[in-house]
Order: structure tokens, then C-alpha cells, then sequence
């Protein structure tokens, strides 16, 4: 949850790139993935977010735009679609 509050809220994501991400996060469009629980890159990722104000703004916007693929709307929008095909 604190993932797509994060990308609605235009954060970019630094984490690790376990499963649960995959889904929420592009490594390089919406954040930055650090092999999972590689605790040296996921602190020179944070420096490097925290030092780059272009990247930052991209991955923003990246995030606002995937948050949106996330919405309620669109969500039970596939949900019926499923159910649909299923019936």
C-alpha cells in the first residue's frame, strides 16, 4: 500500500526488486530497484535520487501516470472484464 500511495502521490519509489514490486515499479521509469536487500545500492540509489532534480521530476510524472493505471476505475474495470470471460 505504501507503494502506489507513494506513486499517487508523484513519489518516485526506491526498493528492492523483490516480486511485489514488479508490478508497481519500472526500475529506472517510476524508481530505482536495488538488487533485493542489497543494502550498498539501495543507499547510493537514495543519494542518487536525492542529488538528481531532473530524474526526480521524470520518475514524478512517471509515477502520477502508473498510479492512474492502479485506479479503482481501472481496476474494476479488468475485474469485470475477468468475470466476464470467465462466465
Amino acid at each position: 500500500m505504501a507503494a502506489t500511495e507513494a506513486l499517487e502521490l508523484g513519489l518516485p519509489i526506491i526498493a528492492y526488486d523483490i516480486t511485489a514490486m514488479k508490478p508497481l515499479v519500472e526500475d529506472g521509469k517510476e524508481g530505482l530497484l536495488a538488487p533485493a536487500f542489497d543494502v550498498k545500492t539501495f543507499a547510493e540509489y537514495m543519494l542518487k535520487m536525492a542529488c538528481d532534480e531532473g530524474e526526480r521530476k521524470r520518475m514524478s510524472i512517471n509515477a502520477i501516470e502508473k498510479a492512474q493505471t492502479l485506479s479503482i476505475e481501472n481496476i474494476s474495470v479488468q475485474w469485470t472484464e475477468l468475470i466476464e470471460v470467465l462466465n
